[in-house]
């Protein structure tokens, strides 16, 4: 396959549903062509992508022109497409929190995006996406053919060292909107009570400031997501909770498998993409007010913790991009096979 990949290179949601399938295509023989576009930067060549046998799009409107698709389609080209947010259900909590630290038409301008991608859904020869709620938005919009395929990590992202921390440490890493989940559900109380009846352990966050008077909690804004896994390895316990909502419900559950890569233990929210994991993936999932009780319980036993970072490490040994890279090509083939079929019927 000559395939063409058209993403915006400054997004990590890009290094899952791009770049890391795309490099493991060209490891298999596949030719791939990168077609990175930054947002006000240069135009997109059409006829370069327009050579490819399948050009695969995440996320927006290549050239933020409509007519890009289009035309490929009347040049035979197949054309596949990506999301993996809702956009458009972001709680108006999440929205505030985002645009706080982006800008105040960040949230419009990739929900006006969204909206523009969905009424493209019916040109599309195949629509990928981390879960099935998202992928039942797709179907719902006129997708023809939606797979749902998970996020991979590179196989690189499990060598990492396991530091020895002087304090047992629970971690939590994700992007500011995470707030909005930590407020609703109560962590507030949770971790304060933790950190005042538990002098042995330490919290730390990456990416959410939890605004915790405590020497024993840090956090960082920032990991470079190279150094992501290396990072969570000085973690004993990953949490990820969320509160049950149609935009979570949409979402991945690529932050437990960070956890898993690093060979770190989770607790988890039972939502959304996180409902069909649990013990043989190195985690638990946990009701909504229960995390004081769960988190404690883990604390509790160093045996059960390690057995339970054993099962996260097979686990991710198993799911990482080369051992499923197969999912990504056998859809891509299967899309170009059914456009072959419908021009030989045409």
């Amino acid at each position: 396959m000559r395939i063409g990949a058209i993403f915006r290179p400054d997004t990590i949601n890009a290094h899952y549903r791009v770049v890391t399938p795309m490099v493991a295509l060209r490891e298999l023989g596949h030719e791939v062509l990168d077609f990175p576009q930054v947002v006000g930067g240069r135009a997109i060549a059409f006829e370069q992508v327009a050579s490819c046998d399948l050009v695969h799009i995440h996320r927006f409107v290549p050239n933020d022109d409509d007519t890009f698709v289009p035309r490929l389609k009347e040049r035979g080209v197949v054309v596949t497409f990506d999301n993996d947010d809702a956009m458009d259900v972001i709680p108006p909590a999440a929205r505030r929190l985002i645009e706080g630290v982006k800008s105040p038409d960040y949230i419009q301008a990739a929900v006006d995006m969204f909206h523009r991608t969905l009424a493209l859904m019916p040109l599309f020869d195949l629509v990928t996406v981390p879960s099935e709620a998202l992928g039942e938005r797709m179907r719902e919009a006129g997708a023809l053919d939606v797979r749902v395929i998970d996020n991979r990590l590179p196989d690189r992202f499990l060598d990492v060292p396991t530091p020895e921390p002087d304090r047992l440490t629970i971690g939590w890493h994700g992007f500011v909107e995470h707030m909005a989940d930590y407020e609703a559900l109560g962590l507030r109380e949770v971790f304060e009570r933790l950190l005042d009846k538990q002098p042995h352990i330490q919290l730390f966050t990456i990416g959410l400031d939890l605004g915790l008077d405590d020497d024993r909690y840090g956090w960082t804004d920032w990991v470079h997501f190279e150094q992501l896994t290396k990072k969570l390895a000085s973690f004993d316990l990953g949490l990820a909770p969320i509160v049950d909502n149609a935009f979570n419900r949409s979402r991945s559950n690529c932050k437990v498998r960070e956890y898993a890569a690093a060979g770190v233990p989770w607790l988890a929210s039972p939502v959304g993409p996180y409902q069909r994991l649990g013990k043989e993936e190195g985690g638990k999932l946990v009701a909504d007010g229960d995390w004081y009780q769960e988190i404690e319980q883990a604390l509790k036993s160093p045996f059960k913790r390690s057995r339970a970072a054993r099962r996260a490490k097979a686990w991710a040994k198993r799911e990482t991009i080369s051992q499923t890279v197969a999912l990504w090509e056998d859809a891509f083939y299967d899309a170009l096979e059914s456009a072959e079929r419908t021009e030989q019927i045409v």
